[in-house]
């Protein structure tokens, strides 16, 4: 079996706690949490020693800050979800049309970037049943679709060099809901597809990225017996740990392929989701969360050696103000910038009045002078979608007029 090389993930650190916030707040936080999850969204071997709790401008160097490009959404028209490329910082962007994907049966698409920014693939339920996969170039809008039914949930790992990815497909549901997972090789340039391997009677397979020299793909098989951390290579289909006894989510490889981060899930449990991370070489844990509320999010910050959680309980803490019968909750991070220097995350507030948190999309930017909302102190940050707005975020992506990749 012939593997194909990729996937650096990105970082941040993440919780947010208001000042001087009532236990009432915290609690609606937890609420807010549970809503928004049910969403689909020390450096030594053996270390378990948590990652200090830093505000995310707390690591941004100071003085000016070089830009970092553009980013790549999904945004629902009421009848398309558009593929749209911005500047995150640029106030005056409104961004640029890629291309429009059709909704079906009422599912939204989602994707993720490739390593170099040029293309995105994006993963859209098909007319029937299940999605299909087309891998979009930013420059020019070149479309090219795999013929292959993947799963509308596949995880998606890009080869290093972004020439392909690999993708899942499954068929054959079984009364416990277990599924034959074929991991598929996706060409970026013709859409030509291979069946790479085949996990039998499990819940759901994950590819989650590359090691560093782009021989091994890692992978997550979630099946009746907890979630495992699996390498597949040329000659080599094993077993590096267990992950959990249970399910785990929110999988994110750190850029050289040596750490994987992820949330576990924990049924029953007082704090049900906790963030957990492992070598990928031997399965030592790098990482325990400590923890007593729950964690949702994981990202890589470009150069740091600990990943970063968010939700309720993360390891992100964001000043806010309490006005206008809200309060503030917590973040969900999505991606650094390849520089290290702005943040795009989901920031989710519970609401006095409503039973539904108020959801944003928002940059924070380390040093730079951006509007910062409702007074906040801390980071500067800027507002991209408000609560009204349907977004999946792709990945940071090179500008539109950029030179089309071959």
């Amino acid at each position: 079996m012939v593997l194909p090389k990729v996937n650096p993930l990105i970082r941040i650190s993440g919780l947010l706690q208001a000042l001087m916030i009532p236990l009432v707040g915290i609690a609606m936080a937890i609420v807010a949490w549970g809503i928004v999850s049910l969403r689909p969204t020390g450096n030594e071997p053996g270390s378990t020693t948590s990652p200090p709790v830093a505000n995310p401008a707390d690591d941004a160097a100071d003085g000016d800050l070089p830009p970092s490009g553009s980013a790549a959404f999904l945004i629902f028209t009421g009848e398309t979800d558009d593929l749209v490329v911005r500047d995150p910082i640029d106030e005056d962007d409104e961004g640029e049309v890629v291309t429009s994907f059709e909704r079906h049966n009422g599912a939204s698409p989602r994707g993720q970037a490739s390593p170099d920014g040029t293309r995105v693939a994006v993963v859209h339920p098909a007319l029937h049943a299940g999605a299909r996969l087309t891998i979009v170039t930013v420059a020019d809008g070149k479309e090219v679709m795999s013929p292959a039914v993947v799963d509308d949930n596949t995880t998606v790992a890009w080869e290093r060099d972004g020439s392909g990815l690999v993708a899942v497909g499954s068929t054959g549901v079984d009364d416990s809901g277990r599924v034959s997972s074929s991991l598929l090789h996706i060409n970026a340039r013709t859409g030509e597809t291979r069946t790479l391997a085949t996990f039998e009677g499990v819940y759901r397979v994950a590819p989650v990225g590359y090691s560093s020299d782009g021989e091994s793909l890692f992978v997550v098989v979630i099946d009746q017996s907890g979630s495992e951390l699996w390498v597949l290579g040329e000659e080599q289909r094993e077993v590096v740990t267990s992950l959990s006894s249970g399910r785990t989510r929110d999988w994110a490889l750190n850029p050289d392929g040596t750490v994987l981060a992820y949330i576990e899930v924990r049924s029953g449990a007082t704090v049900p989701t906790v963030g957990r991370a492992v070598f990928t070489a031997t399965g030592a844990p790098l990482h325990v969360s400590d923890t007593t509320s729950p964690q949702q999010g994981v990202v890589w910050r470009p150069g740091s050696v600990h990943p970063g959680f968010g939700g309720p309980g993360g390891t992100l803490r964001l000043e806010d103000s309490i006005s206008g019968g809200e309060m503030a909750a917590f973040l969900v991070p999505e991606a650094w910038s390849p520089d290290g220097t702005d943040l795009i995350a989901r920031v989710v507030r519970a609401t006095i009045t409503s039973n539904e948190p108020l959801e944003t999309w928002e940059v924070f930017r380390g040093a730079e002078p951006l509007s910062a909302p409702g007074g906040s102190t801390g980071p500067a940050r800027a507002v991209l979608f408000d609560e009204q707005s349907e977004v999946s975020f792709l990945g940071w992506v090179t500008d539109t007029d950029a030179p089309t990749p071959e």
